[in-house]
């Protein structure tokens, strides 16, 4: 694990108080892109280790496909039980409500997402999200920069 992006995590997690932080790393094998959780931080299980999710299922596919963070203050009004087992983040670590923001490389192409996400639900205002993308991109992309650099230099 990346101490410098796992520092930006917890920060991230106690600066806005989310109980739990998850973000994706992207697997490209052969042109088909899937998503693993990378780092989960406040899990309540250790479930999402073996979650892989193909491009455009789960929570990572619903963000992706439109490019834009997704913003749900009460997971129960939006989806109904059944339709959890889609997200299984959302299901397995009880999350009620949450920001998801993708994350982008120089070239315009979205290289992981990150969650943070309550138990309960949970009013976001426009001004705190706002700052917590801000914070997303001023700290925690320029972590995943530069270990995207080192991985691709070893």
């Amino acid at each position: 694990m990346n101490q410098s992006v796992k520092g930006v995590l917890q920060r991230l997690q106690k600066k806005h108080d989310f109980a739990i932080v998850a973000l994706t790393g992207m697997i490209n094998n052969r042109g088909n892109s899937t998503f693993k959780w990378k780092y989960v931080l406040g899990s309540d299980s250790q479930r999402w280790k073996r979650m892989e999710l193909r491009k455009g299922t789960g929570l990572p596919g619903v963000v992706l496909k439109t490019g834009k963070s997704l913003v749900v203050q009460d997971v129960s009004k939006i989806y109904n039980p059944e339709e959890l087992f889609r997200f299984p983040i959302l299901y397995f670590e009880n999350i009620q409500g949450f920001v998801a923001i993708p994350i982008w490389n120089n070239d315009e192409v979205v290289m992981g997402l990150v969650v943070l996400g309550d138990r309960a639900p949970r009013h976001i205002s426009e001004a705190e999200y706002e700052a917590l993308k801000a914070d997303v991109e001023k700290d925690l992309r320029i972590e995943l920069l530069k270990e995207l650099m080192l991985y691709e230099n070893t």
